[in-house]
């Protein structure tokens, strides 16, 4: 029995080869093109380099340089700048410790002169004081020492005559506590400069 084939499944097979070979013929005529297209380019390439006259750079040969001593070169190159960087740096920042410690001792002079008037003043108040407690206790010795004399003829007399308070040990008492007084007088006068 022979196998009988539809009209459709004879379609299917003509149709295969034919499809094959387009493909086939496609490929080729790509690949043609494509080798035609870069032969033409590298032709247009050598027409425009043989148009243009060619200029030959001659380098004069330098002399090799050791890997040290290219590497000594650098070194001392990057050594320069990093050395300008540093003596500019160190420049600002001196100056700008000149302007610094100028203001700063300007202020410090300042401050030790107020201190040193602050410290006469208190020192010449506490002088002062001293002074004047020390004429105050003075004059209460002396007036203790009246009064005792005083006390004395008085229950030795019962009386106190004129002529008693002219002796020598009286009228003594009498003048260096007057003279107490005016030195008192002083003293508080100079406080009362040095409170304002």
């Amino acid at each position: 029995m022979a196998t009988t084939k539809t009209p459709i499944e004879n379609k299917a097979e003509v149709k295969k080869p034919a499809t094959t070979k387009k493909t086939a013929t496609k490929k080729a005529s790509t690949k043609a093109t494509a080798a035609k297209k870069t032969a033409s380019k590298a032709t247009a390439a050598k027409k425009k380099t043989a148009s243009k006259p060619v200029e030959k750079i001659v380098e004069t040969p330098k002399q090799k340089k050791g890997f040290f001593k290219t590497l000594l070169e650098n070194v001392a190159e990057k050594l320069e700048d990093v050395t300008e960087n540093v003596a500019e740096g160190a420049t600002f920042v001196t100056e700008k410790v000149k302007e610094t410690t100028a203001k700063a001792y300007v202020a410090g002079s300042e401050l030790v002169e107020e201190a040193n008037e602050k410290i006469h003043q208190f020192t010449d108040k506490q002088s002062l004081l001293k002074e004047k407690n020390r004429i105050e206790d003075a004059q209460a010795n002396l007036t203790s020492k009246f009064g005792e004399i005083t006390l004395q003829h008085y229950l030795k007399n019962e009386s106190l005559h004129r002529t008693f308070l002219n002796t020598k040990a009286v009228s003594n008492l009498v003048l260096e506590y007057k003279a107490n007084e005016k030195l008192l007088i002083g003293v508080e006068k100079e406080l009362k400069k040095l409170e304002k």
